[in-house]
């Protein structure tokens, strides 16, 4: 045969073939298998975290003043001056820190329990010590002065949230708070002007850790792994707290502090375990 017959015959049986190949190539296609797409997994927020916070407290606190013996006297005919009640209300800084546990179901709640404590300082002194001081002139004269402080603060609460999706939770928080108070008293005899009697002079602080409710809520988002970032508002009232200062003496005075506080604050925290 000549050696173009040849080379005619193997080029028609490579077309013939290639054209064959393209034909069986979607059935090929179809026995190969499928890799199913790739999807997020949602973020897993069951499990313990801790964090640090910073914000702001602001204190609604009055002082009144129930009886006062010296100046005026209290139960005989003199009445406590129009200088009662005084509020205290102050601002402070808070930084601290915060422990707790999630557990998510149903898959778009969660529950939790969180301990808080933190650190704050604000206070605020007043001239006169309210109710001992019947009028504008004599407190002008006066060196007797009133201070409410108020320091460390903590709380137990649970927690319910709603997660608007995998990584953002909107929640309501409540439980038991604590609040370290500082009371102050003092005066010293000037121009009459003052619940100390004459030569004397007196000074007392009384501090105590109040307990109280508190409720709030805020939001938090998962962020970064397993970080956890919030922003978050609570009140907390801790009813009154009731003292008498410089008892046994002629210049003894009892008092009733009503105390409440709004914090805001927001949040840092780490979530062990599998985000």
């Amino acid at each position: 045969m000549h050696p173009r017959g040849v080379v005619m015959k193997i080029s028609a049986a490579v077309a013939v073939g290639f054209i064959a190949l393209i034909g069986a190539g979607p059935v090929i296609a179809a026995d190969l298998p499928v890799k199913a797409p790739v999807t997020a997994l949602a973020y897993n927020w069951t499990g313990i975290y801790a964090g640090v916070s910073a914000g702001v407290r602001w204190s609604d606190t009055t002082w009144t003043t129930d009886c006062a013996l010296g100046y005026p006297s209290c139960g005989g005919a003199a009445a406590l001056s129009t200088h009662n009640p005084v509020g205290f209300d102050s601002t402070s800084a808070r930084v601290g820190g915060y422990l707790g546990y999630n557990w998510q179901f149903a898959p778009s709640w969660l529950i939790g329990l969180e301990g808080d404590i933190a650190w704050g300082d604000s206070s605020k002194t007043e001239t006169g010590i309210p109710g001992t001081i019947a009028a504008a002139a004599a407190l002008a004269a006066t060196s007797d002065t009133a201070t409410v402080k108020e320091k460390w603060d903590g709380s137990l609460r649970a927690r319910i949230g709603f997660l608007a999706n995998p990584s953002w939770l909107i929640y309501a928080t409540g439980g038991v708070a604590w609040q370290s108070v500082d009371l102050s008293a003092s005066c010293t005899y000037l121009a009459a002007a003052s619940l100390c009697g004459v030569g004397a002079s007196r000074s007392e602080t009384y501090s105590t850790t109040k307990a109280g409710w508190t409720i709030g809520g805020g939001v938090e988002a998962a962020f970064w792994g397993n970080w956890l970032g919030r922003l978050e508002y609570r009140y907390a009232d801790y009813g009154n707290i009731d003292h008498t200062f410089f008892v046994g003496t002629t210049s003894a005075l009892s008092m009733s502090e009503s105390l409440r506080t709004h914090t805001v604050l927001v949040g840092l925290a780490y979530k062990f375990g599998q985000p």
